[in-house]
């Protein structure tokens, strides 16, 4: 999971996406690479909304009073919320969030996660080290 936040914020921080319709690009064909998210988004803490892979995502909650951005951002790493029942797909998932800055506004990146998926992918991580 770590490879998610690395291989895309390394190249996030060097592009220079301009506008919300260029990120909603970028992060669809990141999506596109990694099959264990469902969706990539970026919460801007400037205007408290967020840029989506999926076009349905929308919030009327403002990026700052979720757990994710709160979450990210006190700890300044990679950060896991608690599983949730996702409001679209009814499947339980879990948020991998990390802080960036984005053409020097403080941001969000979030991964959704299958949590189904995330907990083969732990088991199979502890079952190889015995």
């Amino acid at each position: 999971m770590k490879e998610i936040v690395n291989s895309n914020f390394s190249t996030m921080t060097i592009k220079c996406i301009i506008d919300d319709n260029s990120m909603r690009k970028y992060l669809q064909k990141s999506l596109a690479e990694n099959e264990d998210a469902s969706v990539y988004y970026v919460a801007f803490g400037d205007s408290g909304k967020m840029v989506s892979t999926a076009s349905s995502l929308t919030s009327n909650v403002s990026v700052l009073e979720t757990d994710y951005w709160q979450k990210a951002i006190e700890a300044q790493s990679v950060v896991f919320t608690e599983p949730s029942v996702d409001e679209i797909t009814n499947e339980v998932i879990l948020d991998m969030a990390c802080p960036v800055t984005i053409n020097n506004r403080q941001a969000v990146f979030v991964a959704e996660l299958d949590a189904q998926k995330f907990n083969e992918l732990v088991q199979s991580i502890m079952t190889d080290e015995h």
